[in-house]
């Protein structure tokens, strides 16, 4: 008899602990997840600064090619006027 009790106590309190037990696993889970959410929008977002960094590094260097070339246009001009 002592043995049926102890083991109804057992099961129950086992079943508690399976329902605790989910209950963390759920809440990991959202966190989970949320983290995951998170993950992939930071990833877009360098994706993106990584765009637009190439776009910008293409941009400077037609500046500079451009700042060149005025220069040169400017340094011919100049040696124009003086003669």
């Amino acid at each position: 008899m002592i043995l049926i009790i102890t083991n109804i106590i057992c099961c129950v309190w086992l079943l508690g602990e399976n329902r605790t037990t989910n209950r963390e696993n759920n809440e990991l889970v959202k966190e989970i997840n949320h983290l995951k959410h998170e993950r992939d929008t930071l990833a877009d977002q360098y994706v993106e600064l990584l765009e637009d960094y190439g776009r910008c590094f293409d941009e400077a260097l037609r500046l500079e090619e451009e700042n060149q070339i005025l220069g040169s246009l400017v340094a011919s001009e100049n040696n124009l006027t003086m003669q």
